[in-house]
């Protein structure tokens, strides 16, 4: 056994231990954890306690899975809202380089941040990237990240298409949408990311009605104002489609582009990273929002 795995059995059996670190990390704190839906005060706290709780919850595993959720989502939305396929391998020393399009993406369905760009396969060091999927496909992510639901996955390396908005963004524009008992709640667009930094990208808030929500406010704070001028006409079929995917779930976050008039899946979320990402930091009153959102529905449930 290596280091690193002897670090994440240990791992295993504390992971809340496992987020104060990753907190203190970012933050240079140690944050307040425990404690249950009545008392939390952040919704960082909900969503470590939340996650800890279904650290052994199959379908939060399937639904987190890059490759197993596809299935989910053609289930619910159809095939046509996934970005294409293009194969997928248990282990990346199968991986048939020569078979594929001169560009693509390849990732590891099992943990957050191992995307690899290809945008010309000829000038690409082939053994570097396999031994780089390697390297991801064997971190221990779910014992040293806390989130223990990523145990369910059977891990592989998929290929998809590589899409691209035809603009000047860095990146595609990435509609992160929170919702709450299947409704969305609040929406936040990730523009211009970096593809070699997972948390280097620009962002605004938004409410569901296409409201901005600056620094510092909430839905609420904003109910009045006028509905930004730039509101997509589609934003109601991405709503829609967040509301199918996020059903029975008591928080998850769904991620769509929206490429060449055609809305596409991202991914689903149940610990998304408003925990530890600080751009995250200035919105805490729309955090706030969604956390006594999930409190009122937890308690109307609970009356009934």
């Amino acid at each position: 056994m290596t280091f690193i795995n002897i670090i994440a059995a240990i791992a295993a059996k504390m992971p809340y231990t496992v987020y104060r670190l990753r907190f203190f990390k970012h933050f240079y704190k140690i944050p307040k954890i425990k404690g249950n839906l009545s008392t939390f005060d952040s919704l960082y706290q909900y969503v470590i306690n939340h996650g800890i709780k279904n650290g052994s919850n199959d379908r939060w595993g399937i639904l987190a899975d890059k490759y197993a959720s596809r299935f989910e989502v053609e289930r619910l939305l159809g095939s046509e809202h996934l970005i294409p396929l293009l194969g997928h391998w248990e282990n990346p020393e199968n991986i048939d380089f020569d078979a594929l399009p001169d560009s693509f993406i390849l990732k590891t369905n099992n943990g957050c941040g191992t995307n690899i760009f290809i945008h010309n396969k000829n000038s690409i060091n082939r053994s570097a990237i396999i031994n780089q999927l390697k390297k991801s496909l064997q971190f221990p992510y779910p014992q040293l990240t806390g989130q223990l639901h990523y145990a369910q996955i059977k891990p592989c390396v998929i290929a998809e298409k590589l899409m691209l908005q035809g603009n000047d963004s860095k990146s595609l524009t990435d509609y992160k949408i929170h919702c709450v008992n299947g409704e969305p709640i609040e929406l936040y667009i990730f523009s211009d990311r970096d593809e070699t930094n997972h948390f280097d990208f620009t962002m605004k808030a938004y409410t569901p009605q296409w409201r901005e929500m600056p620094e510092g406010t909430n839905p609420d704070d904003v109910k009045d104002q006028p509905i930004a001028p730039d509101r997509p006409e589609w934003l109601d079929e991405m709503l829609d489609a967040a509301r199918k995917l996020s059903a029975g779930e008591e928080y998850m976050r769904v991620d769509f582009y929206h490429i060449d008039g055609q809305i596409f899946f991202g991914e689903m979320t149940l610990t998304p990273d408003t925990i530890f990402n600080k751009c995250y930091k200035p919105y805490q009153r729309a955090m706030r929002y969604i956390l006594d959102l999930i409190r009122k529905d937890s308690q109307l449930t609970t009356s009934l």
